[in-house]
């Protein structure tokens, strides 16, 4: 019973996301039409800046308030009021940006396209606490429900601007529109209520938390949403808009699967912190799934990519279709990671997370300028090589915490890798033999990805079966905890 509702939550939530990037990307190529790159450009850099604050918003406490009972009303109000105003803090930010970005990106548009999103960061921060609140009470589903109406009031907001010729605003309002209808839906669906109360002392354990993730979210933001704003500033806003679609590709496997994940996983490792065999199977059968689902939909998606980008966009945003399968790498390995990081956050390691991001953003901060003036294909392939090459470091840093070696880890990616490396070979050979329309060349592709998923599925069957009963006794065992 217990994995049936872990496995109902965990569905809901992915088809929660779809919903929510199945929107976004029926709105993009009506959007991508008519606006072109350098529109879509103009907004990721804007956007930047606005993501960066999103990020910071809760400072890691709404994460850590998942691990307070909520019987504890003085601090959960302590947080709420403390989140509010770190919120408040950031739109006052985004405004003073909004008046300096414009002299530095030579685009005076900037300015009011970052006060029209100033109100974001007020609206994500208000809403931490109660998103906590139906987390911690498992409302996974709720949440799913939540995360696709906003998404498709997002959606037609975007679609409706676009064709009375709003250009950039589009896309600026279909951000309002999502948080502001997504704020609406949790603050009525969720308990909590905050009081007048606020108390530094009940908020002492949760700031160690909070500082970790908000320095680990600060530096997130140095290391990876830099990209549009060095590129805007060197090659200019439509090379950026083909690199931040190209991104916003490769972190479609996150939004769909691995964020999900996290989100079901997190409760129940934190039911399970302290019991590190525990913990360890979790880690590796969650990774396993992940890996044999995400590694060949991203390998099919890299190799036939200029038929995908051709045939849903158009000709226009073709330059970005190889960008994107340079970034197909690390689609796959950012998937993988996000188990191990619902394993630091469960059982308190932010310090170990704070060190994987200064140490990943340092080496961005130094490739990505010198690569940029070589061009979008330079940037991408130096940003896969830097996740790529700090992997094993990653997960020297993870691993420990429940008494696994990262050969033991490695090995359970081999037979998605050896998939996904099957799908490339095999598509470039028939690419190269036969002649095919861009909807024939998509046709084939998952032809392909339906034989990979077979052929997995009949090599790890007895695999898959022993995992499934571990997991079911897992689910069993932190249901009993709590």
């Amino acid at each position: 019973m217990a994995l049936k509702r872990f496995s109902i939550d965990l569905a809901s939530l992915s088809a929660g996301r779809i919903v929510q990037t199945v929107a976004a990307f029926l709105a993009l190529p009506i959007v991508a039409r008519l606006l072109g790159p350098h529109e879509y450009g103009l907004v990721a850099v804007a956007m930047s800046f606005v993501m960066c604050t999103i990020y910071m918003a809760d400072a890691g406490m709404g994460q850590s308030l998942v691990r307070t009972p909520a019987s504890e009303r003085t601090t959960w109000s302590s947080a709420f009021w403390m989140i509010s105003g770190f919120g408040g803090v950031l739109s006052l930010l985004l405004i003073a940006i909004s008046f300096a970005a414009p002299l530095v990106f030579g685009e005076p548009r900037l300015q009011g396209l970052l006060l029209g999103l100033a109100v974001v960061p007020m609206i994500v921060s208000a809403i931490a606490a109660p998103t906590a609140d139906m987390q911690q009470r498992q409302k996974f589903r709720e949440l799913a429900a939540i995360e696709g109406v906003s998404a498709l009031t997002g959606l037609g907001v975007a679609i409706v601007l676009a064709f009375q010729g709003a250009g950039a605003w589009a896309l600026v309002l279909q951000q309002v529109a999502f948080w502001l209808m997504k704020a609406v839906l949790i603050v009525w669906r969720t308990r909590f209520r905050p009081t007048l109360e606020f108390s530094t002392l009940n908020l002492a354990e949760h700031s160690r938390f909070a500082r970790d993730t908000l320095g680990a979210t600060l530096l997130y933001f140095f290391g990876r949403q830099l990209d549009p704003l060095v590129l805007g500033r060197i090659l200019g806003a439509a090379p950026t808009g083909l690199y931040s679609f190209a991104t916003r590709v490769m972190n479609l496997p996150h939004q769909l699967v691995a964020s999900p994940v996290q989100n079901a996983l997190f409760v129940r490792m934190v039911e399970l912190r302290d019991d590190k065999a525990a913990l360890r199977d979790l880690l590796l059968i969650l990774t396993t799934a992940v890996a044999l689902l995400v590694f060949p939909a991203v390998a099919t998606l890299a190799a036939a990519s200029p038929a995908y980008f051709a045939f849903l966009l158009s000709t226009e945003w073709l330059q970005a279709a190889p960008v994107f399968a340079v970034l197909a790498p690390v689609a796959a390995v950012q998937t993988i990671l996000v188990p191990a990081n619902a394993l630091l956050l469960a059982r308190g390691r932010t310090d170990v997370r704070l060190r994987q991001t200064f140490e990943t953003a340092v080496l961005w901060v130094i490739l990505l300028p010198l690569s940029a003036p070589f061009g979008l294909l330079a940037v991408a392939g130096a940003f896969t090589v830097v996740n790529l090459l700090y992997l094993p470091r990653s997960l020297g840093l993870t691993l420990p915490e429940v008494d696994l070696r990262i050969l033991s880890f490695l090995s359970i990616l081999v037979p998605a890798t050896m998939a996904a490396l099957g799908i490339c070979a095999a598509h470039a050979l028939l690419r190269n033999s036969v002649h095919m329309s861009d909807l024939q060349e998509i046709f084939a592709s998952l032809v392909e990805l339906a034989i990979a998923y077979a052929v997995l599925l009949m090599a790890c069957r007895g695999q898959l079966a022993g995992q499934l009963r571990t997991l079911r006794t897992l689910m069993m065992r932190s249901t009993a905890a709590t």
